[in-house]
């Protein structure tokens, strides 16, 4: 199948549940999917990861948390390089279908991943008749990205309970 490369940005909620949904739709069709989860660390266990990993999906995560909490974002670039290699290494082994690299465009807007080489990479990435198709996440994804894809969606926060005091990261709903 000729690669399909899609992005799920905006500043509303769904960005990773769109994604995993995909994810899910294609596991349940037999497809090969694997997961490439960047700036998020190793030791965070969602819900969604958990569950993955009793599918036997394919996850690995490439951070080292929080980026505004670091005092340093080297260590954290380091992760995300070597999770670049790794995309790379996946998405030319034709082992997979459908590679979700969630929360990626951080990577890029706080330049721990040079999007310019990502782009290049991806334009011949789709050049090529058969290879996974790659569902990329996060908020403020670029012009260039955007123009590089062959669907985006864009996710619009109208309201979150986040808003309200009260109310915090909620288990089932964000992890």
């Amino acid at each position: 199948m000729k690669p399909l490369v899609m992005v799920f940005t905006g500043d509303g909620k769904g960005k990773t549940t769109a994604a995993l949904g995909c994810v899910f739709r294609a596991l349940g069709r037999n497809g090969r999917c694997a997961v490439i989860q960047f700036i998020k660390p190793e030791s965070q266990e969602s819900g969604e990861k958990m569950m993955a990993c009793k599918c036997g999906l394919l996850w690995e995560n490439y951070g080292k948390g929080f980026l505004w909490n670091q005092e340093s974002l080297a260590p954290t670039r380091e992760q995300v390089l070597k999770g670049f290699k790794r995309v790379r290494e996946l998405a030319s082994g034709g082992q997979y279908d459908l590679i979700a690299l969630d929360e990626i465009t951080y990577a890029f807007s706080y330049g721990l991943l040079d999007e310019a080489e990502f782009l290049k990479w991806l334009e011949l990435f789709k050049a090529q008749e058969n290879g996974p198709c790659l569902i990329l996440t996060g908020r403020g994804a670029s012009e260039a990205l955007i123009n590089a894809a062959d669907t985006v969606t864009e996710m619009k926060n109208i309201k979150h309970h986040y808003s309200s005091e009260q109310r915090k990261a909620c288990p089932f709903i964000e992890f």
